[in-house]
């Protein structure tokens, strides 16, 4: 069985460990092979999903994993409007301190 099983939305289980803050379940799907690139199907891969729930911890460990930063969903939002959108000013600040593209 692959690590990296969709749903009918296309989310794999990194989308939902993002989503619900498992660092741990993180840790080790990335490890084992978990892509961190892939998306669901409003274009939101596993650091656009911490953004936009405001998973300070799952967004660090992503972003040293080396997770674009600068990604795009679908409806061209990218970590700094989804962090906007969810409140989450410490993903803002580190998001702004590690000099990403805001274009």
């Amino acid at each position: 069985m692959s690590v990296n099983l969709t749903n009918r939305d296309e989310c794999t289980p990194l989308h939902f460990c993002a989503e619900l803050c498992h660092l741990e379940v993180t840790k080790t799907l990335v490890e084992g092979g978990s892509a961190t690139s892939n998306t669901n199907k409003y274009g939101n891969n596993s650091l656009l999903m911490a953004a936009l729930n405001g998973r300070l911890e799952i967004f660090c460990y992503l972003t040293e994993f080396g997770v674009d930063i600068n990604i795009r969903n679908a409806n061209n939002k990218s970590v700094l409007h989804l962090a906007a959108e969810s409140g989450t000013l410490d993903i803002i600040k580190l998001f702004l301190d590690k000099k990403c593209l805001l274009t």
